[in-house]
């Protein structure tokens, strides 16, 4: 018994080190990390597509699915879901993957699945991603157009839309004839944002809206529409402005105003008008002023109003440095001549549809047709006729001699005369001149040229050449 023990003992050794040699190793299976899932946009837009990218980290190039839930409700009110493949791909060999899908329902969930694969001797496990929940967004418009509108003049719209997406095409349209035509187009920035300059049609209303065109799946969206009024491409002149045909005036001397809320309607005023209270209303008067001003308006005082009145400041019978109306005020529709300067506005003034002519003064003037010389915000001139007939100083003088200017709009006038049509000049102080916009005016050249830029950059858009209608630069 003991040789036989110990012969099976050898037999069993033997047989432990031949086994050892012919039983392969199991086959490895490698164990890979989360499949990585990530959405983009987060929020799509309604039938948008949308990109799934990730990871898995396996060195091999493998399938990968994306899969939407799909739910229903069955026998018994239960519900039963699935899950129904919707796009297909491949990893790349950094385990890197971009799938793609859309959907118009408001909310869904999604996942991506690596299935298992064997490549040679390896085994790679069945990996799902987490689940994602997809909410869609519904999509908005608005559009707001800004200044005035002149036939076959330039203007400029907002567009805004939400949710922003970057680089998506935008139009402004016009309901034109019973068809909606492209007045102007732009891009959507990655605020939502979309500048566009676009061509009024011809005078009359028309209904506007603002597109952005349909992008990666999703509809167009198409704002409210506003109607806005084109007006006729044509600037004041002595027939529609000063003291309207047929209005009876009574005689009077000069007037200072200290009541507020004081209606002054249907005199003629030898003299000058001085308004120290406010909410003071002037019009439908002729004013023949021999003073240093026609209408003078203390700089404390608002809502003062200048509308239909015919300034005359008797020329070179009148005041050295003459003023037809200074200081804060709505100026409107008034025929203003024979002053050194037309215009000098205070801050917030409002200067529309004015005709400033044949500019007149004794002694060494430099005239002006409107003059902003420093110390002034907020003034906005359009629609105004204004000529200076000199060869010296502009129809618009914007100038920072006694402080800084800032948020002046220069926009639908017809502009002629002086040394240079226009002036923005920054060249006195250390004050500055800011936002200045000169847009959509009709110059006619002065004498040196239209317009002289100094130390500041103002708006420049729309401008042309009032005889030629040429594109002119005046920065």
């Amino acid at each position: 018994m003991p040789r036989l023990s110990s012969s099976l003992s050898g037999l069993a050794a033997v047989a432990l080190a031949v086994g050892a040699l012919v039983v392969p190793n199991p086959t490895p299976t490698l164990a890979a990390s989360t499949v990585t899932a990530e959405i983009a946009p987060h929020r799509p837009i309604t039938a948008e597509r949308f990109t799934v990218t990730g990871k898995i980290p396996t060195k091999v190039i493998r399938p990968v699915i994306l899969q939407r839930r799909s739910c229903r409700h069955v026998s018994g009110h239960k519900k039963r879901c699935t899950w129904k493949t919707v796009d297909r791909g491949r990893t790349n060999l950094s385990g890197r993957y971009t799938l793609m899908w859309s959907t118009s329902r408001r909310t869904t969930r999604v996942r991506v699945v690596a299935k298992a694969l064997r490549i040679g001797a390896h085994r790679y496990t069945r990996r799902v991603s987490a689940v994602k929940k997809i909410s869609t967004i519904a999509q908005r418009a608005t559009l707001t157009i800004d200044g005035a509108l002149s036939a076959g003049q330039s203007a400029h719209a907002k567009l805004t839309f939400s949710p922003s997406r970057n680089r998506r095409p935008t139009q402004v349209q016009a309901l034109i004839a019973g068809k909606w035509t492209v007045v102007g187009r732009g891009i959507e920035t990655s605020t939502g944002t979309s500048a566009v300059t676009l061509t009024a049609p011809a005078a009359g209303s028309y209904p506007f809206r603002a597109i952005a065109s349909s992008w990666y799946g999703a509809a167009a969206v198409t704002s409210p529409t506003t109607v806005v009024t084109v007006h006729a491409n044509t600037y004041p002149s002595a027939s529609d402005t000063g003291v309207p045909a047929g209005t009876s005036l009574q005689s009077s001397a000069s007037l200072t105003i200290t009541t507020p809320g004081t209606v002054i309607d249907g005199y003629d005023i030898t003299g000058s008008v001085t308004v120290r209270a406010n909410n003071v209303t002037i019009r439908n008067s002729r004013i023949r002023s021999a003073d240093w001003w026609a209408v003078d308006v203390a700089g404390d005082r608002s809502g003062v109003t200048v509308e239909h009145c015919d300034i005359d400041g008797r020329g070179a019978a009148g005041s050295e440095n003459s003023m037809g109306i200074q200081g804060p005020a709505t100026v409107r529709a008034n025929n203003i001549h024979d002053v050194e300067n037309g215009i000098a506005p205070g801050s917030g003034s409002v200067i529309e549809d004015n005709y400033i002519h044949d500019l007149s003064a004794p002694g060494d003037p430099h005239y002006d047709g409107v003059q902003i010389d420093g110390g002034l915000s907020d003034i906005t001139i359009t629609h105004n006729t204004i000529i200076n007939p000199h060869d010296q100083t502009a129809a618009v003088m914007i100038d920072n001699y006694f402080g800084a200017v800032d948020n002046v709009t220069v926009e639908g006038n017809y502009l002629a005369g002086g040394g240079y049509t226009v002036y923005s000049d920054g060249q006195f102080t250390a004050d500055p001149i800011t936002n200045v916009r000169f847009i959509n005016n009709a110059l006619k050249r002065g004498r040196w040229g239209y317009a002289s830029i100094e130390n500041n950059t103002p708006v420049d858009t729309g401008n042309v050449d009032a005889t030629t209608g040429a594109a002119i630069t005046l920065s």
